[in-house]
């Protein structure tokens, strides 16, 4: 990161303690299939623990996919979709991109509690002891099964360590157990099992690249980082814009994606999609292809951002971490959006999400326009199309409409639940 365009927020720890709301954290069960995107902070290792993973406040991301599963018979990482699914819910597995690999851009682990907390009790203290019984599950697990390790890491191993020991050493807190020594800012993105088919279809062609070579995987900063990753595979099924990788770099110096922004990215993609001009929606390719092919608007109910604090009581790492924006200083949108984003309930709580959407979703309703007005707009060649996606457009929220009110007991909405002022402005202004 260069010159005056990185805010530095780093002149205080960054604030991991937005406790979810315990109705977001049912209406996991709603939402069958859906990734969560991590924005972690940098990680600050104590004296005497080798090998040193620390790392500085620009921070790692990974994420965690509902309803795909590692494939454990691959004997190299590799995702399938669950079994007995949704009959089994909470399947799932963690997902991370680590520079440290040769053969492979991401490994994948099999178990939420294992891959976010290493499988701590809240409030166990972790001690030395611990620290490596962690790792020792790690490796019972198979996590880094089938992993080539760029070979000059291993200059630095300690006498007396066996490679084994060391390659788990150097992927906690990145590849398993993140809030051991990391705070999390997540986006949960619900989605359809076509599309989390289409996300591990995208993850395991990523790996494929790289697996017999004689392809190698570097990671950069500017041209290929662990935020490429959960980005594109969010593209691939049509939720975001996809992030080239290994572009021209003086452009790509000026737009390469940095973890906590993009954190907010995707929480404003599927939060606050202006959704009221149908001709700026269609000419929005990811909106058109998701609507048209998945039958899902960019933004809907569901999509709920949470915080996670690194562990505590904590002997291993330091608890007062950071994480920056890529911004430019004192004029950047970022950290204005992320602090709407963590004082404003329908981001966070279930219910609030909820009656936001369903007052949103009456007002499109409502102000509905005959598809002739936006024909009239649209390039002769392209009116069939704007048709059928026109149409798509208010069956799907239609669906919604009545899902929600399911939801929500028939009371309808209550714009009084989670909006604030400008939060009911925009409503208006969305409903034109």
């Amino acid at each position: 990161m260069t010159g005056t365009l990185v805010a530095l927020a780093a002149c205080g720890a960054s604030d991991f303690n937005y406790t979810p709301n315990a109705t977001q954290q049912s209406a996991g069960a709603q939402d069958t299939y859906f990734l969560e995107y991590c924005a972690g902070s940098g990680m600050k290792m104590k004296p005497g623990y080798p090998p040193d993973v620390s790392g500085g406040p620009g921070g790692h991301a990974a994420f965690y996919l509902e309803g795909a599963c590692r494939d454990a018979s691959a004997g190299y990482p590799t995702l399938r979709m669950c079994d007995d699914f949704p009959a089994g819910a909470g399947q799932g597995a963690g997902v991370s991109m680590d520079g440290n690999f040769s053969n492979a851009n991401w490994t994948v682990t099999s178990d939420r509690d294992f891959f976010y907390n290493g499988g701590l009790a809240k409030g166990e203290r972790l001690t030395a002891g611990v620290f490596r019984q962690v790792q020792h599950t790690a490796e019972s697990m198979g996590i880094l099964d089938g992993l080539v390790f760029r070979p000059e890491l291993f200059n630095d191993k300690p006498a007396g360590m066996s490679d084994e020991d060391f390659r788990y050493g150097l992927s906690v807190g990145t590849d398993y157990g993140l809030t051991m020594g990391r705070g999390l800012y997540c986006a949960r993105v619900p989605v359809s099992r076509p599309q989390m088919v289409r996300m591990v279809a995208f993850l395991n062609a990523k790996n494929a690249m790289y697996k017999t070579g004689p392809r190698h995987f570097t990671s950069s900063i500017i041209e290929d980082n662990c935020v490429h990753l959960p980005h594109n595979a969010l593209a691939a099924c049509d939720v975001m814009s996809p992030w080239p990788t290994n572009g021209f770099i003086p452009f790509a110096l000026f737009d390469f994606p940095v973890p906590k922004n993009d954190f907010v990215n995707v929480m404003r993609r599927t939060n606050d999609t202006r959704m009221d001009d149908l001709l700026a929606l269609y000419d929005d390719l990811p909106a058109r292809r998701q609507l048209l092919e998945f039958g899902r608007l960019p933004s809907e109910p569901g999509a709920l951002a949470s915080a996670y604090p690194p562990h505590a009581p904590n002997d291993v790492f330091g608890t007062k971490l950071d994480l920056i924006f890529y911004d430019t200083p004192g004029l950047g949108a970022y950290p204005g959006w992320f602090d709407q984003i963590f004082s404003e309930p329908r981001y966070m709580d279930a219910t609030a999400n909820l009656h936001y959407f369903a007052a949103l979703y009456a007002h499109l309703a409502v102000s509905r326009r005959p598809v002739g007005f936006w024909e009239n707009k649209v390039d002769v060649s392209d009116r069939a199309s704007f048709a059928a996606f026109y149409a798509r457009y208010y069956e799907r929220l239609a669906t919604l409409r009545a899902e929600i009110e399911r939801q929500l007991g028939g009371e309808g909405p209550n714009p009084a639940m989670g909006l604030s002022r400008d939060d009911a402005a925009g409503v208006a202004l969305a409903a034109g």
